[in-house]
């Protein structure tokens, strides 16, 4: 949900402070939107793929540079996102 996304990036404003955080912290502040484990499970696997990294870090600017049919293969090839 916008409200658990917004949750996220107010409390680990970055994707490598999400990698980073301690067990549970990204959980929580992503559990009013439900699935809270599995969802940060999935956001963690997308985030350490190669595919999304700039420089060895995380990063969605990628998407902004390929056209659409490339960003919705990418992003469809992650188990949850559909």
């Amino acid at each position: 949900s916008a409200v658990a996304f917004a949750r996220l990036k107010e409390g680990l404003p970055t994707w490598s402070q999400v990698l980073d955080a301690p067990e549970g912290v990204a959980e929580d502040l992503v559990r009013c939107g439900g699935l809270a484990e599995v969802k940060m499970e999935r956001v963690r696997a997308i985030l350490r793929d190669d595919r999304v990294r700039t420089d060895g870090e995380p990063s969605l600017e990628w998407l902004h540079e390929r056209d659409d049919d490339e960003v919705k293969r990418v992003l469809t090839s992650f188990k949850g996102v559909g």
